[in-house]
C-alpha cells in the first residue's frame, strides 16, 4: 500500500484524522477523559455511600482507569511491547491491573466503606476487586493499546514511503 493510497483514506476520513494527527492531540486527550467521565458519572449508583462519600467512589474509580489508561499509553505499550517482550508486557499489564484492584479494596475497606448507606450483596474480598478490575479496565486500557498500535502503524508507513527513505536505502545499496 502506497503512501499516497494511505494519506487518501487518511484524508477521506475524519476520525482516522482525529486519531491520527499530532494537530488533534490535546482533543483526543479532552475526548477520552469526557467520555470516561460521563461514563462514570452515569454508571455511579445514588445514594450507596452518605454524602462526599458517594462522589470520592467514581472519582477514585475515574483515577484509577485514567492512570492505568496513560500508563499503558506511554510507558507499557512503547517501553515494553514495541520492543517485543509481549510476555513481560502481559504480565505487566496484570500486575499493574491487580496492583490497581488491590488499592481499590483497601481504598473501600478502610476509608470509604464506614459511609456506606446500602449494604454489600456479597463478600468483600480483595479477589473480587482484582476480577473487576481486570475485566473493567483491560477493555479501556486495550483501547489504548489500538490507539498506539495505530499511531505507530502510520508513522511506519509515513517513514517507509517518505521520499527521504528512498533517498537513504538507494544511496546505502549503492555502498554495500
Amino acid at each position: 500500500m502506497s503512501l499516497l493510497h494511505i494519506n487518501r483514506i487518511i484524508e477521506g476520513d475524519k476520525l482516522l484524522q482525529f486519531i491520527s494527527l499530532k494537530k488533534y492531540r490535546i482533543w483526543r486527550h479532552l475526548a477520552a477523559n469526557t467520555i470516561l467521565t460521563i461514563l462514570f458519572i452515569f454508571s455511579k449508583t445514588p445514594g450507596e455511600y452518605e454524602g462526599i462519600y458517594n462522589n470520592l467512589n467514581w472519582i477514585f474509580g475515574l483515577f484509577i482507569v485514567i492512570i492505568l489508561f496513560y500508563c499503558n499509553l506511554y510507558l507499557l505499550t512503547p517501553k515494553i511491547l514495541f520492543k517485543g517482550n509481549l510476555i513481560l508486557y502481559i504480565l505487566s499489564l496484570l500486575i499493574s491491573v491487580s496492583f490497581a484492584g488491590i488499592i481499590s479494596y483497601f481504598f473501600h475497606e478502610y476509608y470509604i466503606d464506614h459511609y456506606r448507606l446500602k449494604p454489600l450483596k456479597e463478600d468483600n474480598q480483595p479477589f473480587n476487586y482484582i476480577v473487576v478490575a481486570l475485566f473493567v479496565l483491560l477493555p479501556f486500557i486495550g483501547f489504548s493499546t489500538f490507539i498506539k498500535f495505530f499511531q505507530k502503524w502510520n508513522s511506519d508507513n509515513e517513514i517507509r514511503y517518505s521520499p527521504t527513505f528512498y533517498l537513504i536505502c538507494s544511496t546505502a545499496s549503492k555502498f554495500s
